[in-house]
């Protein structure tokens, strides 16, 4: 049977809810755990485990729920998620059945979100209090499961970083690339990824306080590992090769600066703190650094408020310890024994890998040896797509010129300059993907990437066909441009990262037919999946692929050479009825091309030739 591994589920995950071993850190996100999933058998439904080691119902869900937390939890199952209240018989919230997410029961409401629909806050009732709407034109993707000190983190379609308050208010905005420590205190870690003094990119930390205000830019070789609680961060400061541990103040300033044997800090309490070292051994430390236990374990954690320890010796055996290393208990029976704050109890796992539940003097207290699962989610995220608004960011994007600042009739050498050849299509044209040019910004749903195709002027190419892990590919050297290559043709694929990707792509491409017929171009053919506009001397094809959108901007002169709509519409249902092909399989298959139109000069290489 394969371990599962509570020990590390339990301290992993509840620091991630702040109910952590240490019983000094306070629960700034009241977050209660009231009961734990378990079933007694791997074929049984899953039951609420209370924390006298009796069922509060069992045998109820076959979907796996997640924690009981403020007495809601949630079930997940084949037709979506669903949250419940927590009883004898359980019962659905009002209208959060069949969900696509759903977060965690804090400060009196949890996010839930429907499928297609954007994130809403909804309390145990399932009243609505409100509903994640656009902040400044982007939409919120993405929000922390629950709130802490008031307030939950928000991620925006441009990736960027905010908070809310519990009434769905932006209290600060999202102009940050990630957040690194949750509020607590009244502060929080955030960063941005910004140029250094050597001009590279590099993660800065900034402390930040509720209103948003920032407190300190910490430097680039500072990583903060902890929340604010005690007063002090605790961060490692230094490159890899030489990384220190130190706690910093509220103000960013080191307080401590730990020796250099520590390696890893897993818990501090009532001025102690246990420690790794270099041989990955765990010991503990008083804040003189000052040795209370040699570092000799396998592993360590506090007991609560006993003042003991549980440790794991090397022979694999497990056992209580006080500060004077004396053996207060010795396990035989168990292979991992983990302290558990909300319930202040031992949860142990036994020789058949299933979970007891002990009190502090390590006595048993469950009925049974339970199958437990501690599975919670940590963010909460939106299916919802505004196709509309995406579709108006592609038809702004294409201009009488060419797309984006990607010009048609524009030399090719000159935008070669910071890239390389991609793939060639016949050996006629050049092409080259290319996001940044564009203008046309990456979403959290869509990715935008530019095709640029030039009638091909090409001096010299050597290339070879190498085989490799049962495909082929085409390694190129050499290529040289002639100042005359001009860009005949721009391609925007946009690419979906969501659910459902053919009817959203169908229902996308129409939109966008839609928006550029209002920018003045004229409807000249249309089919039922693709579409092609004309405006003057320039031609737009819209067309659909199996997970992505194309869009083709070329001249008159040019339109010649590609495949009819009728074929493109073939080629876009060969694909889409083909079960064979994976939604995300590769679709770089198509063709678009009726036949070469120029013949470049091309120098083969032999296959044994060194590229």
């Amino acid at each position: 049977m394969k371990k599962r591994n509570i020990f590390a589920t339990v301290v992993v995950l509840l620091s991630v809810l702040v109910t952590v071993s240490s019983c000094s850190k306070r629960n700034d996100a009241n977050l209660n755990i009231d009961y734990i999933p378990f079933k007694l058998d791997k074929d049984d439904n899953w039951g609420m485990l209370k924390r006298d080691g009796t069922p509060l119902f069992k045998d109820e869900f076959e979907g796996t729920p997640s924690l009981c937390i403020n007495n809601v939890f949630t079930v997940a199952d084949k037709n979506g998620i669903t949250v419940y209240t927590a009883s004898e018989k359980p019962k659905a919230i009002k209208d959060c059945e069949n969900l696509v997410d759903a977060g965690v029961m804090s400060e009196g409401i949890i996010p839930v979100v429907k499928k297609g629909e954007r994130i809403k806050f909804v309390d145990v009732n399932g009243k609505v209090k409100f509903i994640l709407q656009p902040y400044k034109n982007k939409e919120i993707e993405a929000v922390c499961s629950y709130f802490s000190d008031g307030l939950a983190w928000f991620k925006t379609s441009d990736g960027k970083y905010g908070f809310i308050n519990t009434s769905g208010k932006v209290v600060i905005e999202p102009k940050y690339d990630g957040v690194n420590a949750r509020f607590s205190d009244g502060l929080a870690v955030v960063y941005k990824v910004e140029k250094n003094k050597d001009d590279e990119d590099k993660v800065f930390n900034y402390i930040i306080n509720k209103s948003g205000k920032e407190i300190k830019k910490l430097k680039e070789d500072i990583e903060i590992l902890s929340d604010y609680e005690d007063n002090h961060f605790i961060a490692t400061i230094g490159s890899d090769d030489n990384k220190r541990y130190v706690l910093l103040d509220k103000n960013g300033e080191i307080t401590k600066k730990f020796p250099s044997k520590v390696k890893g800090i897993t818990d501090m309490k009532d001025g102690k703190y246990i420690y790794r070292d270099a041989n990955d051994k765990y010991g503990v430390n008083n804040m003189k650094d000052e040795t209370v236990i040699r570092a000799k374990y396998e592993s360590m954690r506090f007991l609560g408020s006993t003042g003991n320890y549980i440790a794991e010796k090397g022979s694999g055996k497990l056992v209580i310890v006080n500060d004077k290393d004396d053996k207060i208990k010795e396990f035989y029976e168990y292979e991992e024994l983990a302290y558990f704050k909300d319930w202040d109890v031992i949860l142990a796992l036994n020789e058949d890998y299933d979970c007891e539940i002990l009190n502090l003097k390590g006595e048993t207290v469950s009925k049974e040896a339970y199958i437990i699962n501690f599975d919670n989610p940590k963010s909460v995220k939106s299916d919802y797509f505004n196709a509309e608004a995406l579709a108006k960011t592609i038809a702004d994007n294409i201009s009488d010129k060419g797309m984006g600042n990607i010009h048609l009739g524009d030399g090719i050498v000159g935008l070669l300059s910071n890239y390389s050849p991609n793939e060639y299509k016949n050996e006629t044209m050049f092409v080259i993907y290319d996001n940044d040019k564009t203008g046309i910004k990456d979403g959290s749903k869509y990715y935008c990437g530019m095709t640029v195709v030039s009638d091909t002027v090409i001096v010299k190419e050597k290339y070879v066909n190498k085989d490799f892990y049962g495909y082929t590919y085409e390694s190129y050297d050499g290529l040289e441009f002639n100042n005359s290559a001009k860009i005949t043709s721009l391609y925007l694929h946009v690419i979906l990262n969501t659910d459902d990707k053919s009817n959203r792509i169908e229902s996308l491409a129409k939109l966008v037919k839609n928006e550029l017929v209002k920018q003045g171009y004229k409807l000249t053919e249309s089919r039922k999946y693709s579409f092609e506009l004309s405006k003057g001397n320039n031609r737009v094809i819209v067309t659909p692929e199996t997970y992505r959108l194309m869009v083709i901007l070329t001249t008159n002169k040019y339109r010649q050479g590609l495949k009819s709509l009728k074929e493109m519409d073939n080629m876009y249902l060969d694909k889409k009825n083909n079960k064979n092909e994976t939604e995300n399989g590769d679709n770089n298959d198509y063709d678009y091309y009726s036949e070469p139109t120029t013949e470049p000069n091309v120098e083969e290489v032999a296959e044994d030739d060194e590229i």
